[in-house]
This record gives C-alpha cells, sequence and structure tokens, in this order.
C-alpha cells in the first residue's frame, strides 16, 4: 500500500499538466454541488417571500449539476486513462501486476476526490452566506445572515462524489484488466485509419438539425412552443453530433475529389490535415458547440427577463391595484362601483372594463373553432367595445357598424376579420393593450380586438356554449394605500356581490416577479458557470491532445520536404478553423431558436422581442470575447508542445 501511494503521487506530480485541471474541474462541482443543496434545505430561504420557487429552481438545479457531475467527470477520466495507457503498459513490463497497477490508480482517485472533498466543501463554507447575499440581490428580499454549516449538504456532497468516484474506479479497472501489457504500450502508436465516408449519417445529421430549425421557425402558438421546445433541442443535439462526426468528413471527402481545388498545396495540406482533425476531435467539438448554446441561451434569457421586468410589471399593472372576477354576461362593473362606494376608498384614475376571451383556430383572416382549445394554429382573441377601451386607454377612437381596430401583438393581420357569418373590417391598429387581469397571460401573444358596440359582444357569446364564456370584469385604480384599499375593496364587493374578486396590488406583483425571474437567473448564472468550465476543459484537453499529434504530423511534414514557415502556416489555419467551428455554430443554433424562445417569453410576460435581441447579441458578444481569451489561454500548451518538437526538428 505505501508503494502505491507513492507511485500514485508521483504518477500525479508527473502528470499534473492533466491532473490538476482534473481535480480543479472535480472541486467546482463539489463546491457547486455543496452551495445549492446548502440553500435547497435552508429555512431562511424556505421562510422568505418567494422561497419556494427559488427552492423549486434550486432543485432543478441539483439535479443538472449532479448528471453534469457524473458525464464530465467520466470525459475527463477516460481522456487522462487514453494518454496513460503507454504508461501502464510499462509499468506492467517492468513488473507490476495488473492489481497492483489498479491499486495505484486507486489510490490517485482517492486523494484526487479527498483534495476536490476539503477544496469544494471547504470553499463552500466559505462562499454559502454570499450566495444567501447574491439570493437576496436578486429577489429584492432581506436574507438574515448567520454563520453555519449544512450537515445535509456535506452529506450529500460526499455521497455524490464518492458514487462518481466509485464508478471512475470500476471504469479504471475494467480498462487496466482488459488491456494485455503489449496493446498498452503501443495504443498510442497506432496509425490513423483513413475517415470513411459515412453519407447516411451525415443525411440524418442534415434531417435531423433541418427539423429541428424547421420546428422552431414553424411553431407559432405559445403553448405549442413549450411543448416541442424539448424536441428540438434534442433534434437539433443529435443533428450537431452527426454533422460533425460525418457531414464535416464527406465535405471533405467532396473537396478531396474536386481535382482543380484539392491540388494545390496549401488546399491539399489542409484538406487532408481537417480530415484526420475531426475524425479525432469530432465528438469534443460538438460538446464544446453544444455547451456554448447552452449557455447563450440560459444567459440570454434570464437576463432579458429580468432586464425586462419593469415593463412586464406595467403592462400587467397600470394602476397600483387591479382585482378581476370571471362571468358569463359582464355585468359586475355596476357592481365594483357600488362597493367602491360603500368601502370608502378614495380611487383615482380608475379603469372599469370587461374583456371577453375567447380561444380561436386561424386560418388567413378568419377565425373558427371559437372555445375549442388544443387546435393547431390557436390563439387567444380579447374582445372589448370601443367606449370601454377608450375609458381604459384614455383615447377617443369611434367606429362605423362592421369595423373593428385591432392589435395583433407580435404577429400581423390582414385587412378584414371574418367570424362566423360576420365579417368586418380592419379600419386601423391600437397600440395600448388593456391588461386582462391575470398578471402573466399564459396563452402567450393574444390577439385584441375593439368593436363598435356591446351588440357585439353579446352575438360573439351566443357562438360559444355558455359553460366556456369567459367574461373577465376589470377594474383597476390608484389609491393612498394599495395593499389595504385592495382588501377593503375585496371585502366590500364580496358584501355586495356575495362573489370574491381576485388580484393584487402592483408592488406585491413585482416581488412575485422578481423572485421568479431571480431565481432563473441564480440557476442560469449557476449552469452557465459549469458548462463554461466544461467548454474551457475540453478545450485545454484537446489543445494538449492536438499538440501531442502535431509533433508528429511536424516531423512527417518536414520530412517530406516542407518548410517551417510553411507547416507552421499549415497548422496554426487548421487548429483555427476546428476550435472555432462550434462558436459559429452555436451562434446559428441561437439564430434558428429565437423565434421560438421569443414565444417562450411571451408565457413569462416578457413580449419586448427587441430587448430580447439586443441581449442575444451582447451575450453572444462577451462569450465571443471570453472563448477566445480561452483559446488564447489554452492555445500556450499546445504550442509549447510543438514548439518544442519544431526546435528538435530544426537541430
Amino acid at each position: 500500500m505505501r508503494l502505491s501511494a507513492k507511485l500514485a503521487l508521483s504518477n500525479l506530480r508527473r502528470n499534473r499538466r492533466t491532473t490538476i485541471p482534473f481535480m480543479l474541474t472535480s472541486a467546482l462541482c463539489t463546491l457547486m454541488l455543496y452551495l445549492v443543496i446548502s440553500l435547497e434545505n435552508s429555512a431562511v430561504v424556505s421562510e422568505s417571500f418567494g422561497g419556494a420557487q427559488m427552492q423549486m429552481m434550486l432543485g432543478f438545479g441539483e439535479l443538472v449539476i449532479v448528471l453534469f457531475t457524473v458525464i464530465f467527470l467520466f470525459y475527463t477520466n477516460s481522456f487522462l486513462m487514453k494518454q496513460r495507457k503507454r504508461e501502464f503498459g510499462l509499468f506492467n513490463i517492468l513488473g507490476l501486476a495488473k492489481k497492483d497497477i489498479a491499486m495505484v490508480l486507486f489510490v490517485e482517485l482517492l486523494i484526487c476526490w479527498g483534495v476536490s472533498l476539503v477544496a469544494g466543501i471547504g470553499l463552500g463554507m466559505i462562499l454559502d452566506k454570499g450566495m444567501y447575499l447574491l439570493i437576496g440581490r436578486l429577489m429584492n428580499i432581506d436574507l438574515p445572515l448567520e454563520f453555519g454549516i449544512s450537515g445535509v449538504a456535506v452529506v450529500q456532497t460526499v455521497l455524490y462524489t464518492g458514487a462518481v468516484y466509485v464508478l471512475l474506479v470500476v471504469y479504471g479497472f475494467f480498462m487496466v484488466n482488459v488491456s494485455s501489457p503489449i496493446e498498452l504500450l503501443h495504443a498510442q502508436a497506432e496509425g490513423e485509419k483513413e475517415p470513411k465516408n459515412r453519407w447516411l449519417l451525415a443525411l440524418g445529421g442534415l434531417l435531423c438539425l433541418g427539423a429541428g430549425y424547421g420546428l422552431a421557425l414553424w411553431v407559432q402558438n405559445p403553448m405549442d412552443a413549450f411543448v416541442l421546445f424539448f424536441l428540438a433541442v434534442i433534434l437539433v443535439i443529435v443533428g450537431t453530433y452527426l454533422l460533425f462526426s460525418a457531414g464535416s468528413i464527406a465535405l471533405l471527402n467532396m473537396l478531396q475529389k474536386n481535382r482543380r481545388f484539392y491540388y494545390q498545396t496549401s488546399h491539399f495540406i489542409s484538406v487532408s490535415g481537417m480530415k484526420y482533425r475531426m475524425k479525432a476531435n469530432a465528438a469534443s467539438l460538438a460538446n464544446i458547440c453544444i455547451l456554448s448554446t447552452m449557455v447563450l441561451v440560459a444567459l440570454s434569457t434570464t437576463i432579458c427577463l429580468v432586464m425586462g421586468m419593469d415593463q412586464s410589471v406595467e403592462t400587467a399593472y397600470p394602476r397600483e391595484t387591479t382585482l378581476s372576477i370571471y362571468s358569463q354576461d359582464g355585468n359586475y362593473l355596476q357592481d365594483f362601483d357600488q362597493a367602491l362606494a360603500q368601502s370608502g376608498v378614495q380611487a383615482t384614475d380608475v379603469m372599469a372594463y370587461t374583456l371577453f376571451d375567447i380561444p380561436g383556430t386561424v386560418s388567413g383572416d378568419t377565425v373558427s373553432n371559437l372555445g375549442e382549445y388544443g387546435k393547431p394554429d390557436m390563439r387567444l382573441f380579447e374582445f372589448i367595445p370601443v367606449g370601454q377601451y377608450n375609458n381604459a386607454e384614455g383615447t377617443d377612437y369611434t367606429l362605423e357598424p362592421g369595423q373593428v381596430l385591432i392589435n395583433p401583438g407580435s404577429d400581423s393581420w390582414g385587412s378584414s376579420l371574418t367570424i362566423g357569418d360576420r365579417t368586418w373590417s380592419v379600419a386601423g391598429t391600437v397600440d395600448g393593450f388593456p391588461p386582462s387581469g391575470l398578471g402573466i397571460n399564459m396563452m402567450g401573444n393574444p390577439m385584441l380586438v375593439v368593436l363598435p358596440d356591446e351588440a357585439d359582444i353579446a352575438w360573439l357569446q351566443t357562438l360559444v356554449p355558455e359553460e366556456q364564456r369567459n367574461v373577465t370584469n376589470i377594474f383597476a385604480f390608484n389609491s393612498p394605500d394599495p395593499n389595504r384599499d385592495a382588501g377593503v375593496l375585496k371585502d366590500a364587493f364580496e358584501q355586495v356581490t356575495g362573489a370574491r374578486p381576485f388580484g393584487d396590488t402592483r408592488q406585491n406583483f413585482a416581488l412575485s416577479l422578481q423572485s421568479m425571474y431571480g431565481s432563473f437567473l441564480f440557476v442560469g448564472i449557476f449552469v452557465s458557470i459549469l458548462f463554461v468550465m466544461a467548454s474551457v476543459l475540453i478545450m485545454y484537453y484537446k489543445q494538449i491532445s492536438e499538440g501531442f499529434e502535431d509533433q508528429k504530423r511536424f516531423d512527417i511534414m518536414t520530412r517530406v520536404g516542407l518548410d517551417n514557415r510553411q507547416i507552421r502556416k499549415t497548422i496554426h489555419f487548421q487548429v483555427l478553423a476546428v476550435f472555432f467551428l462550434p462558436l459559429a455554430m452555436a451562434g446559428i443554433h441561437v439564430a434558428f431558436a429565437f423565434p421560438m424562445i421569443s414565444k417562450m417569453l411571451a408565457l413569462l410576460g416578457m413580449g419586448d422581442i427587441t430587448l430580447f435581441m439586443i441581449t442575444c447579441l451582447i451575450v453572444f458578444a462577451i462569450f465571443a470575447i471570453l472563448y477566445v481569451i480561452v483559446y488564447g489561454l489554452t492555445s500556450r500548451t499546445y504550442y509549447q508542445l510543438v514548439k518544442g518538437m519544431s526546435e528538435e526538428t530544426e537541430e
């Protein structure tokens, strides 16, 4: 055991270029797991305003981190095992039995686990209170800061990471036992085989990617966007892997068959070199692309939600207090007036109106299937008489019989509107959109239709079965003490009608929204840090593997007569193309996902497409700069490896 420990420590020191990043990754996963579990089980968070929402999101974050830890530590460990096959073979030839090599491997992983636990949990205890401050800031609440260690977080973190390392030990034992010493010794000396064309896989990649993009562009209904989003994501992920692994090889083989293009010095070397690079790096590059896309989407959406929160609050609550009640005939407005007089509430800037909300199927300028949910091309329509619209929005529109005004939301509409056997001409569009009293409209992008008078509303109601009629009576106002006055008016209305309205104040809605959006942003930041870390480590390890491979390529190209300047130029071009392809592909993924994500954000109350577009562009620009910086830092290791070989060749 003592010999195994000495060999393990010696191996870790000798291979520090790869083992230190592995231990840092493991420690960071441990740190983030401890912090998330600690916050998820915190009584302080659960008892705070919006704490239940935050802890639900933290539970999701915990699942993501655990899955990520398993997958990514396996990925990095398999890379280390591949790099060390020759070393294990040499140990075996020098007299170490396979069980002794397995014991050395066990001690190495035990040391890595111990270091990651001490560093991760220790740093987690230090940063724990900083996370409380961050959550309080994001949710706009004050959380008491009391020093303490979460025993639940410590135990669960040890168990989760311990289970992962047990799997790594089992995998290492298997790799050592199934290989012969000669296979291990010559594992890295095997020649590369010519990459074969796999046209079916390449075509499958194109079809999957096209289907994913098509779904993102085709979906119009926000509810459908939520349902189909994950299908589109899976299709794009599968398509990305297939295109990087098979599509890139197929494209390069096509270029190779073009004699006029291929048989030029620069093209000949670049194309043939890229084929082998893509064969070796396809999975890693696809991983970087997908992780980069996840970072861009997670940060863009959560930041946009937080930045657009004030606009969402103002849209949902144009007055300090908004109360609503459903009916089938819209006769509650006078009752609100009576309740207001009895309550003694000093209401100003009163808005009182009714909205007839009904879903329908859209075909051109015709709306059918009123009241039927779940139909294709379904959309929510909100109808209001022009007089009530003017009262709500402070306008003075007039309409002739047979005319309507519309607000089509983010979509366009034609010159007429047909429902049943009636057709109205569209006299124009309106900018204002009276709130429905629901806070966030979960039907997404509704269309407002302003009708000439209440008789049109009554006729529309006859087209819908009575049990499906949905008239929302809305009463919004300002007052000196919104929180108190809202409760007083609810009580007075209940005394008058026997029914109690629902609704809240702008302040409470803003706090609720900030709690929800803050939870999204916190988890989005956490997940993005994980994915960025993964991308950085994949890039670093690939730079190392490329460096070792290019040592051999440099030697071969020197022997066939190419000068060092030409070799460096060719290799530099190939490396740049390989490592920046994932960034470009991630940008394309986000661009095609933009319409679908915009519709999903509309369900969360964020309908400002321009703000989302600007946020996406800024996040992509910052991420691209970070990507370039990381590439520059990790490429130093690559150039040190290649430079060492080139200097030996020159001598």
